[in-house]
Formats: C-alpha cells, sequence, structure tokens
C-alpha cells in the first residue's frame, strides 16, 4: 500500500511540472508576444441594425436580443474603421450564429450555412471563424446578416461578434488573447484536468491493491476532478483557436457538465450509509439518465443536447443540492468527522455552480474566476483528503497484519496449551484403565479423544468464524474425557436461548479449561459449569460461569495461567468486534460474558 501511495504522488507531481512545462514554454518560446498588438487589428463597424420588418437604428443602441422571439434574424450595415489590405485574414468571434456578410452587395463570405447537420450539436460552434479579404476600405459597405440559433446563451452573440473582429494572422489572434486572458484561471485551466487525467490513470492500480471503498472514492473523485476541470478549462477564445472542431467542444462541455455531478453524487455516497448511500447512488444515476434520454431526443431531431443547457444546469445543480443534503444528513446521523472536511469543501463547489447558472440565466452577473476557483478548492481538498487516507490505510494494513500474526501465534499458543503433556497423559491414563473395567466407554472416548485434537488442530488454519453448534460439539469432546477422569467432580449445563449466531473458533473451550483448572483449585472439588447464551437488541450475549473457587481478578488476569482468556478476547475483538469481560469472586465463583453485536456475527 505504501508503494502504491508513492507512484500516486509521484503521478501528480508529473502532472504539475508538466502543466508548469508548458506554461512556462508559452512565456519562452512564443514568437515575440509583446508586439502582437502591432501586427493585430482590432476593426469596429460603425452603423446601424434592423429586424426584419424593423426600422434602421443606431447599432450604439442595440440591444442584447435574449429570448425566443428573437430568433429571427438581424441586419447589420456600416463601415469598417480601417482599411483591411488583400489576402489579409479577418477573424470573427461566432457564439451559436450563422452569418452571411456581404461587401458592397456581394456575398464575400458566410459561416454555418455550408456545414453538414448535425444531430447532437445543431450550432456550428462557439468559434473564432474567419475569411480572407478580397481589399475593404472604410468607404465600402458592409452588411451583415446573423441568425441566432438557441434562444438563451451565456453572453449576446450579436455584441459578442461586433466587439471582437480582428485582422491579422490567427496565430497572432491566439497569443493576442493569451496575452490578455493569461493568470490564475488560465493555470488552472491547465492543471486541473491534467490532475484528473493522472488521477484516472492511476486509478486501476488500487483496483488491485486497494480495499473496495478506497478505490471507488479515488476513481469518482478522479473522474469528478476531470471533468469539472475539462469544464474548467473550456475557454472558448482560446480552445477553438487550437482546436479545429467547434461542434466536439460544445458536446464535449455538455458531456462534463453531467459527469461531473454523477461522479461528484457517486463520490459523497462512499462516505454514507443506508437510505441516504442508496438515494445518492440513485440521484448520480438518475442523472446519467437524463442525459441519455437527451440523447436520443437529439437523434430523433427532436433538440441536441446545448439547446436544453439552462435545463441540464438546473438538474445537475440539483443533484450537488441532494448530495450536499445527504452528507448533512449523514454526519448529523452518524457524527463521523471524516465527512466533515467533504461537507465543508462542498459548499463553495455547490455555490460557484449556483452562482454559474444564475449568471446563465442572466439573473446576476457572476465572474467566471468564482465558479472556478470554488470547484478547484474541493478538487485540491479532496486531494489532499485522498493522500492522507491512502496513508491512514496504509497504517492500517501494517496494523492489521501485525494483528493476524499475533492472531496466529496466539491460536498456537492456546492449541499447545489445550493439548499439554498433562493433558494428554491424564486422557490417556483413563482410557487405560477403561480399556480393562469398559472396554465399550473406552472405545467411545477415544473417539472424543480424537475429535478433539483434530479440532486443536484445525484452528491453526481455521481464520472464518464458525456456527456457535460447532463450538458446543467440541466443547461436549472435551467434557466428555474431563467428566471421565473426574468422576462426576465436573459437570456441565446448558441454558441456550438461542444458538444462531457465530464467533470464533475455540472460544468456549478455553473458558470451560479455565473454569476446571481455576474453580477447583483452593480445596473445591465438585464444581458446575453453565454455557448460557441470550439474545439482545443489538447482538448476542454468551456465559460461561461457574460456582468454583474464583480468583483475585487484577492479580490472576495477566498471569500465564489465563493465557487461552486472554487469547480468546483478542479474537473476539479483532475478527467480530466484540467484548469480553470477567467478573471473579473468590470463594463464589467466575463468570466469562462475551458480547458479539449482529453486524460482526456474519
Amino acid at each position: 500500500m505504501k508503494n502504491i501511495s508513492e507512484k500516486i504522488r509521484l503521478l501528480l507531481l508529473a502532472a504539475s511540472i508538466l502543466a508548469a512545462v508548458f506554461i512556462i514554454g508559452g512565456f519562452f518560446f512564443s514568437r515575440d508576444p509583446l508586439t502582437v498588438k502591432d501586427t493585430l487589428s482590432h476593426v469596429m463597424i460603425r452603423g446601424e441594425y434592423r429586424t426584419e420588418e424593423g426600422n434602421w437604428r443606431p447599432l450604439s443602441d442595440l440591444p442584447d436580443f435574449y429570448g425566443r422571439e428573437n430568433l429571427r434574424p438581424i441586419y447589420i450595415r456600416g463601415h469598417f474603421s480601417e482599411e483591411i489590405e488583400k489576402n489579409r485574414i479577418v477573424m470573427l468571434r461566432m457564439l451559436n450564429v450563422r452569418l452571411r456578410l456581404s461587401v458592397n452587395g456581394r456575398e464575400i463570405y458566410s459561416f454555418g450555412y455550408a456545414e453538414k447537420p448535425n444531430r447532437y450539436i445543431n450550432s456550428p460552434g462557439d468559434v473564432w471563424h474567419g475569411f480572407v479579404s478580397p481589399g475593404i476600405t472604410p468607404r465600402d459597405e458592409v452588411t451583415i446578416e446573423l441568425r441566432r440559433v438557441y434562444a438563451k446563451d451565456y453572453d449576446s452573440p450579436v455584441k459578442l461578434m461586433l466587439e471582437n473582429i480582428y485582422a491579422g494572422d490567427k496565430g497572432e489572434l491566439l497569443l493576442e488573447v493569451l496575452y490578455k486572458r493569461i493568470g490564475l484561471l488560465f493555470f488552472i485551466g491547465i492543471f486541473v484536468p491534467l490532475l484528473g487525467l493522472a488521477e484516472l490513470l492511476a486509478s486501476p492500480l488500487l483496483f488491485f491493491f486497494a480495499s473496495k471503498k478506497i478505490f471507488l472514492r479515488f476513481f469518482y473523485n478522479a473522474g469528478f476532478t476531470f471533468a469539472a476541470g475539462g469544464w474548467i478549462a473550456i475557454n472558448y477564445d482560446i480552445s477553438t483557436l487550437l482546436v479545429p472542431f467547434p461542434r466536439v467542444i460544445l458536446a464535449f462541455e455538455v458531456i462534463c457538465l453531467y459527469l461531473a455531478s454523477f461522479f461528484f453524487t457517486s463520490y459523497a455516497s462512499t462516505y454514507m450509509s443506508g437510505w441516504r448511500k442508496r438515494a445518492a447512488e440513485l440521484c448520480a444515476a438518475g442523472g446519467l439518465s437524463i442525459f441519455m434520454m437527451i440523447a436520443a431526443l437529439a437523434w430523433r431531431g427532436i433538440t441536441d443536447l446545448y439547446r436544453p443547457m439552462a435545463f441540464s444546469t438546473g438538474v445537475n445543480i440539483a443533484i450537488f443540492l441532494f448530495a450536499v443534503i445527504s452528507l448533512v444528513l449523514e454526519y448529523k446521523k452518524t457524527g463521523d468527522r471524516t465527512i466533515l472536511p467533504v461537507l465543508l469543501s462542498s459548499v463553495p463547489a455547490l455555490l460557484g455552480g449556483i452562482m454559474d447558472d444564475l449568471s446563465y440565466w442572466q439573473a446576476v452577473e457572476t465572474p467566471p474566476i468564482w465558479v472556478c476557483m470554488s470547484f478547484s478548492l474541493f478538487i485540491t481538498i479532496q486531494s489532499v483528503i485522498l493522500i492522507w487516507e491512502y496513508k491512514r490505510g496504509a497504517d492500517a494494513a501494517a496494523r492489521a497484519e501485525r494483528m493476524e500474526k499475533e492472531l496466529t501465534e496466539s491460536k498456537v499458543s492456546v492449541m499447545l496449551s489445550q493439548i499439554e503433556p498433562h493433558f494428554i497423559y491424564n486422557s490417556l491414563s483413563t482410557i487405560k484403565a477403561l480399556c480393562v473395567k469398559d472396554p465399550e466407554t473406552a472405545a467411545e472416548a477415544v473417539s472424543h479423544f480424537a475429535k478433539y485434537l483434530r479440532r486443536n488442530m484445525d484452528s491453526l488454519t481455521e481464520k472464518r468464524l464458525i456456527p456457535f453448534e460447532e463450538e458446543l460439539s467440541h466443547l461436549d469432546n472435551y467434557f466428555y474425557l474431563e467428566k471421565l477422569r473426574f468422576r462426576g467432580l465436573v459437570e456441565l449445563v446448558y441454558d441456550l436461548k438461542t444458538t444462531n449466531f457465530m464467533l470464533p473458533v475455540l472460544t468456549l473451550q478455553p473458558l470451560a479449561e479455565n473454569a476446571v483448572r481455576h474453580g477447583r483449585s483452593g480445596g473445591r472439588k465438585a464444581i458446575t459449569i453453565t454455557v448460557a447464551t441470550e439474545r439482545l437488541a443489538d447482538g448476542w450475549l454468551l456465559t460461561v460461569s461457574d460456582n468454583g473457587s474464583g480468583f483475585d481478578l487484577e492479580a490472576s488476569i495477566k498471569g500465564s495461567g489465563h493465557l487461552g482468556l486472554e487469547s480468546t478476547r483478542k479474537r473476539v475483538e479483532y475478527l467480530c468486534n466484540g467484548r469480553l469481560s470477567v467478573s471473579s469472586v473468590p470463594g463464589i465463583g467466575t463468570s466469562v460474558a462475551i458480547f458479539i453485536p449482529y453486524e460482526g456475527s456474519y
């Protein structure tokens, strides 16, 4: 486990170094980024606009054009603010629009009309696109026909296009955008997806070397990191200049949105139990089902993946909110402190998602950095938590290994203590005497003695819990020999109200042996040993008591004479999370009680 944790840390470190190299390389190997503003021209249009059947109005009065009623064509006419030489590239920022551009009545450029229709994304994309200038002067009349694809967008498509017209090389435009936008958000957009990808690549290692809970927790967190990081990384001003597939980027954004809510809720469910865990898992599956339903409707041509974006974001925020509420209920129910850092770090992520939705619905203006920082905070905290859990798991595995070794050694000690030479000698001497006086009883005694030895030998390799009836059978074999030896001075009585439970091997016989050995000390001749069971509200109670001589509990419990008792205590605690308690009064007797909870007896 320790080696796995070290490998994961190395992968995370490698992802950090790769991100740093990418960023630093962008500074040192870009071609003269400080001279971009001299070679790239920002072109403005001065003129007027109108809608269908409307009057021409100044562009300074241009509205945002939100809403379904404004899906009708928008016409713009005017003049470029400067001359654009022949063969120079003109780049325009398109946001889910189709556009035709004419100069002096002759169409020289169209966007979104020639592309082949796509079932999943109807829009030609959120993208930079351009054309080669035929030579346009400020005196030429420029006419634009623009049609919006969706009724709702995160920005005004018309204003965005008019404010982002550049003349120059595509590479120069990329450098210009990077020059303006590089900063904390740029660093986050590079590092977080790389971190998620590194975690996803590392998760198969945990499938083979870690527990199911740790593997699922790591895998779901890795999935959320990658999905949320992918969503953060999509900066259309930059990505569409690098990736020439705008529809793929749009589809990737929608997929990341749904996957982020699925992985977040699934990750939160690993900290839950009972109905809350089941409800969170169903909620996560429901979110994916909604996405599949939208994809099916897109395939039938009823909608596309991006059109119901407002609905999609609402659904995913509801899923996020349900997961957080379930975590709160789980914390109130169990008081598990490991839930608290997950809960506290998920609240900013939830608020960031809500604020992003409000921005999309135009209720408030939300800076993107708010949203990205909230998700990045959650991802960072969860990564730290997981690293801590790996370390704790490694320490727990080492402790478990030591405990397993101690239990094995204690089994050997118990087995040897039960078949020590004097017991074998006494049993064989009794059988020898019976061979002359009562051969049939001697033969029966040999059968019990063989079964007794076999059970003690089998206990060395037995790691599972065994039924209580098997322990009773072993106790009967032991007491059959003891009754023959002491000739009526030792009696065994059963008061069994339940037998339907499991317990560690060699639990009853060491307790009965202690009762025989110590109960008859101090001059006591005849004793009665009682084995009783009872079903309680939260588990089973097993009691082995005697009316023997008793002993001083504090002085004797640490002695070698109670090796079997201490070994039984360790195995009950480790194997079934039970408890063993001893009470003894000199001259009255001794009672040993074992409590086995319901969850520890299967």
